[in-house]
């Protein structure tokens, strides 16, 4: 049961300062409400927040009746991000369809789940425009590719089939750089595209 509602309360523009926010001017209403059989002094504070780039709502219901809605806000953004990161896990990575019920399996198979994020992640920071894209769709533009492989006079030399994204791949140093791999005798790994499908 609300003691404020929409009429007796105006919604309020708030700037959220992130940097990797497409919608940073959102519409907030900031009101107290009862809660039945609250263990404490019953009333709470409900944050609903709008034009937020979703069709619902979204509700923050909270005891902190002393920071601004815009703290709380940016706070509860915080923790949205590493929600987002672990369903990005689950969903790629299937981090909820582990391999074995052994504890060392179950380990082993986070921490690697882990590593191949975090791998992610360095790549996308090389790729211009693409800083922000999740695993699955770095997956799909970059790496899911076939290529030719020749190894020659201790060279291996990978072709990547044509691709829209192969430019931007090519100019990262991972792939442009010409690099020796110690576990393969030292051979030189060489990258380069095809200019035919």
């Amino acid at each position: 049961e609300e003691t404020l509602n929409d009429k007796d309360k105006k919604w309020e523009k708030i700037h959220l300062d992130i940097l990797k926010r497409k919608n940073k001017d959102i519409t907030v209403h900031d009101s107290k409400i009862i809660i039945k059989n609250y263990h404490k002094t019953k009333m709470i504070r409900q944050i609903v927040i709008k034009d937020h780039g979703r069709k619902q709502p979204t509700f923050i219901l909270t005891n902190d009746f002393e920071n601004s809605s815009k703290k709380i806000i940016l706070k509860y953004a915080r923790r949205w991000l590493v929600e987002k990161g672990i369903s990005e896990e689950i969903s790629f990575f299937h981090l909820n369809l582990l391999s074995s019920s052994m504890v060392i399996k179950v380990d082993f198979d986070l921490v690697m789940s882990l590593v191949a994020n975090t791998l992610y992640k360095l790549l996308a920071r090389q790729l211009e425009g693409h800083e922000k894209e999740t695993a699955k769709t770095l997956y799909l533009n970059f790496i899911h590719n076939g290529a030719d492989i020749e190894i020659k006079n201790k060279e291996i030399r990978v072709s990547l089939l044509k691709k829209a994204h192969n430019p931007i791949i090519m100019s990262t140093s991972i792939f442009k750089d010409i690099v020796s791999v110690p576990w393969l005798n030292d051979y030189k790994l060489k990258f380069s595209t095809q200019n035919t499908a």
